[in-house]
């Protein structure tokens, strides 16, 4: 009976000699499984950070590409002031700002600035102002098209910490379906030798398809002539700095696929 005590007590002490080194062990192991655990966390972050920027990135890229070349003009001249104004914001140079925004959507990219919403707004509404009347002094908008878009531009900034991204986009969409109805119009009254007045008018009535019909255009020269003012326009925004060469590549080479297309 004392043997199979002494017996049961030695085992009882060795198992609890081991019991530091076991907890040691698990502590190790739990410390390990954590570290890979936080690593893994950072890694889906900044894989779902990317994914964000990117879904937003392309998601403007395609509201250009939807709204036609001019579209695609406009939006790029409206990114181009974006990125100029966290560039201006960060002091840093606006390419340096453009290669970060590669991979980020614009709120990422004022995160890894730490610039605020309304401090992007203060910064842009001016340069958007001025874009605006830009294009008036260009005879690209009506006087009252453009006092139209300043008030939706300061709209935008007084309510910039709002979320609504369809409000903020507005002022892009409606730039562009603007200066695109007005070539329009300035062409068929080129081409029929109508007045801007009477061709804007037969447009809002008839459509622009029905117009073209109507006004006794051949839809071909119609085409030609809008694609040839469309590239003079991009020349000119290229020249004015408002776009990038690579920028005005893209849009030109859109403008002359269009062109073979209409052919085939």
């Amino acid at each position: 009976m004392n043997a199979r005590n002494a017996l049961r007590n030695g085992l009882l002490a060795a198992s609890l000699a081991t019991l530091p080194l076991a907890g040691a062990s698990l502590t190790a192991k739990a410390e390990s499984v954590s570290r890979d655990n936080s690593l893994q966390q950072v890694q889906l972050e900044k894989g779902e950070k990317q994914h964000h920027g990117k879904h937003h990135k392309k998601h403007g890229e395609r509201h250009g590409k939807k709204s036609g070349p001019l579209g695609q003009l406009t939006y790029f001249e409206v990114q181009n002031l974006a990125l100029q104004s966290v560039a201006d914001l960060a002091d840093q140079p606006v390419e340096t700002v453009r290669e970060t925004a590669q991979d980020e959507g614009m709120r990422d990219l004022l995160r890894s600035y730490d610039i605020s919403r309304e401090a992007l707004a203060g910064e842009m509404t001016p340069k958007m102002v001025a874009l605006v009347k830009t294009a008036e002094s260009k005879g690209r908008l009506t006087t009252l098209q453009s006092q139209a878009l300043v008030r939706e531009i300061e709209s935008v900034a007084a309510n910039a910490s709002e979320e609504d991204r369809k409000a903020k986009m507005r002022p892009l969409r409606d730039l562009a379906k603007m200066q695109s109805m007005n070539l329009m119009i300035d062409v068929l009254s080129q081409l029929s030798g109508k007045s801007q007045a009477e061709a804007r008018q037969i447009v809002s009535e008839l459509g622009p398809r029905l117009s073209i019909d109507i006004l006794g255009i051949e839809r071909d020269a119609f085409r030609e002539a809008m694609q040839t003012r469309t590239k003079a326009l991009v020349e000119a925004a290229l020249a004015e700095g408002s776009i990038t060469a690579d920028q005005a590549k893209t849009l030109v080479e859109r403008v002359e696929k269009g062109k073979h297309q209409d052919r085939g």
